[in-house]
């Protein structure tokens, strides 16, 4: 077995650095809300409430946020990127159109 060099850090010291970094995500969070219409009228400490509640969520491109039919109990604000919706029509009959002037399909 060969030599080993590592570092260490305490539980406490990484919490401490996650900490960091949740305080900074939270930032982020607080001025995007802050520039968004929906929130023009809510209080800065109202935003920073809001934003403390707030999960992230990353979508792949093929993914499905929500489907058609299922009960959802949260709002979306979408910060980057772009969603696609789709809806599913059921059509029960066709109509069928002229392909020349005096004949129908």
């Amino acid at each position: 077995m060969a030599d080993t060099d590592l570092f260490t850090i305490t539980v406490k010291d990484y919490a401490y650095i996650i900490e960091g970094f949740h305080r900074v995500e939270l930032q982020k969070n607080i001025s995007y809300m802050s520039e968004l219409t929906f929130f023009k009228y809510i209080s800065y400490l109202k935003i920073e409430q809001l934003a403390k509640s707030f999960n992230s969520k990353h979508l792949n491109k093929s993914e499905v946020l929500v489907k058609e039919g299922s009960k959802v109990d949260q709002m979306f604000i979408l910060r980057d990127g772009q969603l696609d919706v789709q809806k599913v029509i059921k059509i029960e009959f066709a109509n069928y159109w002229p392909i020349k002037s005096n004949q129908w399909e």
